[in-house]
């Protein structure tokens, strides 16, 4: 009976080969990609992740021109009146002098 020789696989086969399904790999932008929220291009824009300080701090001090980029983008503006999307940019000091109270006038605690 003869002998049977293995070679390695070539590597331009290798090259070929797509990554097991499942794999991180070619699914999620490596981390050098990754969208800057604490850039005003992207700033309160949707994300899962945790706002910084930095973009908290561009959404305080832009939020008119920030929600009119978002509105012109078709994404979600943030809302004063959600009381989630306050506290997730730091906007709680302006939604409460935003926010009108049920008899439609501004809630100021200073009008008493």
């Amino acid at each position: 009976m003869g002998t049977v020789t293995l070679s390695p696989p070539s590597t331009s086969f290798m090259m070929t080969c797509s990554p097991p399904e499942g794999s991180r790999s070619g699914h999620f932008p490596a981390r050098g990609d990754r969208t800057n929220y604490a850039d005003l291009a992207h700033a309160g824009k949707p994300h899962k992740g945790k706002v910084t300080d930095a973009e908290k701090q561009l959404v305080q001090e832009n939020f008119d021109e920030i929600n009119a980029r978002l509105a012109r983008e078709g994404i979600r503006t943030i809302n004063l009146a959600e009381p989630e999307h306050a506290e997730r940019y730091g906007l709680e000091e302006l939604a409460s002098t935003h926010n009108p109270d049920v008899d439609g006038h501004n809630e100021d605690p200073d009008d008493d």
